[in-house]
């Protein structure tokens, strides 16, 4: 029993005397001269923030359907990446649904000469891979230019001249336009890969020193984008969607006249009235405003209440006659006979001296 009662009290000082060791601290409080320290208590370990994005690489399906093969030596970022690297250089991608981005391998995104490779997804429908004769013609630059009209804004130059693959149906092209400032990416480098009911498009800027590589980097970037069988452009079908555009016309922004639809032999929705149609676009106008406008006048005029007359000008007014009041029925009413009496004669002044009638008294 002896030895029982000198070891609990051999390990109450050990409590008491070990390192680190505290006092217990009571329900009541009474006896905690200081408050109790967890084991391996200290400060707490940094938050991690979210990890940078690094890319991904190999082939990686897209939201258009198709698939890109990142090409050797790049990355595949994702459209959250794109759309702040376009608003960090103050600049639009090619019209339609941003997907993602290619850019150089080894680059940084938060670098200042940081580049990519746009991709979009634009799904107006069937696009015609016929008039890439008009590409050497001296006035495609005034066609560009007329078509964009003031919806965006033209470029002063074709420094890459459109080239259509028909095999791939991919078309390639670069715009230059007037720099703001020494830093500022004046030049679009464009690529569009056809599919059956859209196309991908591919936008690099760059600087007017660079046009030369980026055209080698955008080569290689419509060269990773492929659709599936049945997505091709070569599956177009009679009666899918057709959006009346050609090739030029994804440069120009213009879908061609009815005539060079027609003998192209594009079929689906049919290009707006041009020139070469039976009827004037405005004709309708016309009779619309040989319509509306009497109407209008009518509303405006025809409800108008007569102006009053100037205060100088003679108003002769005819004075009202007024009849005579008729007779009242007392007036005109004819008098019985009852009422109607003769005038009595006149009486004649009794005559002088004795009255014969009257007997005189006797004497």
């Amino acid at each position: 029993m002896t030895r029982w009662i000198a070891a609990a009290a051999a390990a109450l000082l050990l409590c008491f005397a070990a390192p680190g060791g505290v006092m217990p601290a009571w329900a009541d409080g009474k006896g905690a001269t200081k408050p109790l320290r967890q084991a391996g208590s200290g400060a707490p370990p940094p938050v991690a923030g979210p990890a940078a994005p690094t890319g991904v690489t190999g082939t990686v399906p897209l939201p258009s359907g198709g698939t890109i093969v990142v090409p050797a030596g790049y990355k595949l970022y994702g459209a959250p990446e794109a759309k702040a690297y376009l608003g960090r250089i103050g600049k639009t991608a090619a019209p339609g649904d941003v997907m993602g981005m290619i850019a150089p391998e080894k680059a940084k995104l938060s670098d200042k000469e940081f580049w990519g490779a746009v991709l979009t997804w634009s799904p107006i429908g069937y696009v015609a891979g016929t008039g890439a004769d008009q590409f050497g013609q001296p006035t495609f630059l005034d066609s560009v230019k007329s078509g964009r009209g003031v919806a965006a804004p033209a470029p002063d130059s074709l420094p890459v001249p459109p080239a259509y693959d028909a095999k791939r149906a991919s078309l390639s092209w670069a715009e230059q336009y007037k720099a703001v400032s020494p830093s500022d990416r004046n030049v679009r480098v464009e690529g569009r890969v056809l599919a059956r009911d859209g196309f991908t498009g591919v936008t690099i800027h760059c600087r007017s020193a660079d046009i030369d590589a980026r055209k080698a980097d955008l080569a290689k970037a419509i060269a990773a984008v492929a659709f599936p069988p049945g997505r091709a452009h070569a599956d177009f079908k009679q009666g899918d969607l057709d959006s009346g555009f050609d090739v030029p016309g994804l440069i120009t922004g213009s879908r061609p006249t009815k005539a060079v639809a027609e003998a192209a032999g594009v079929d689906g929705p049919k290009p707006q009235a041009a020139a070469s149609s039976d009827a004037p676009s405005w004709f309708p106008w016309i009779g619309a405003a040989l319509i509306g406008v009497p109407l209008i006048l009518w509303l405006i005029y025809g409800r108008k209440p007569p102006e009053p007359p100037e205060a100088d000008t003679l108003i002769l007014t005819p004075r009202p006659v007024t009849p005579p009041p008729e007779p009242s029925p007392a007036a005109t009413m004819t008098p019985s006979v009852e009422e109607v009496k003769p005038a009595e004669p006149p009486k004649s002044p009794p005559p002088s001296g004795p009255d014969p009638n009257i007997t005189p008294p006797s004497s």
